[in-house]
């Protein structure tokens, strides 16, 4: 696992920078498509290693509000999401995470979506691949 306060502190400022912009269409299905279902980590994939199990348990539950919350057996940790590049960029940042929670920090880029799945890819070149599916 790889540890990267630095990443993190990099999509907080990206979060800053996008949220004092001008405000951009977003897909208001999406954002609705993503509030109104609880969604697991179904893949992950980080520099060609599938590290999909460490968050095996864990639900992703995404509010009206912004946050996003991952619960596991009674403990949970949040942080906040938004929508960027008109809908293409799901942004989400992990607050006081330890774990491989803090992975979930990037910009992830939309590459498919279904009722049941999205497939994110994250926005460097770093590998990285999630699929959120929902409940």
């Amino acid at each position: 696992m790889k540890t990267s306060k630095f990443k993190v502190v990099i999509v907080a400022l990206f979060a800053i920078l996008f949220a004092g912009c001008a405000k951009e269409e977003v897909d208001k299905t999406l954002i609705d498509h993503l509030k109104d279902n609880t969604w697991y980590v179904s893949y992950y994939l980080d520099s060609g290693k599938d590290e999909t199990s460490n968050f095996s348990g864990y639900s992703l539950d995404f509010t009206d509000e912004m946050l996003i919350n991952a619960s596991k057996g009674g403990t949970s940790s949040s942080g906040s999401w938004f929508l960027t590049d008109n809908s293409s960029k799901i942004v989400i940042v992990m607050s006081n995470v330890t774990n491989y929670l803090e992975n979930l920090s990037n910009q992830w880029v939309v590459i498919e979506r279904t009722n049941d799945v999205l497939k994110l890819k994250d926005d460097s070149d770093d590998g990285e691949i999630l699929h959120l599916t929902r409940n």
